[in-house]
């Protein structure tokens, strides 16, 4: 996810237009489970979000709804396939 027209660079994340709405979506996401990390770089240039999905297209697809896509504050910009060899979430250091 990149800014879009309408990202502030005066803000932060959570002062942005629609943040709520944003906010909503993403909750909805990570509840049901599609989310597995999320959130924006230190840099203000973006955010990663981790999505768990059968496809690139369905990410896109669901995305295209979000409120931030809509209304152009931070589109997401690029979505590519990941295959995961390495998982220190699932084995953390003794």
């Amino acid at each position: 996810m990149v800014p879009g027209s309408r990202w502030n660079t005066t803000v932060g994340s959570r002062d942005q237009q629609f943040w709520s709405e944003h906010a909503a979506f993403m909750d909805g996401l990570f509840d049901r489970g599609s989310i597995e990390l999320a959130g924006p770089f230190s840099d203000g240039s973006g955010a990663l979000v981790i999505v768990r999905s059968d496809s690139a297209d369905d990410v896109r697809a669901e995305f295209a709804t979000d409120p931030w896509s809509v209304h152009d504050v931070l589109p997401v910009h690029d979505v590519s396939e990941w295959t995961i060899f390495l998982d220190g979430r699932r084995n953390p250091p003794a």
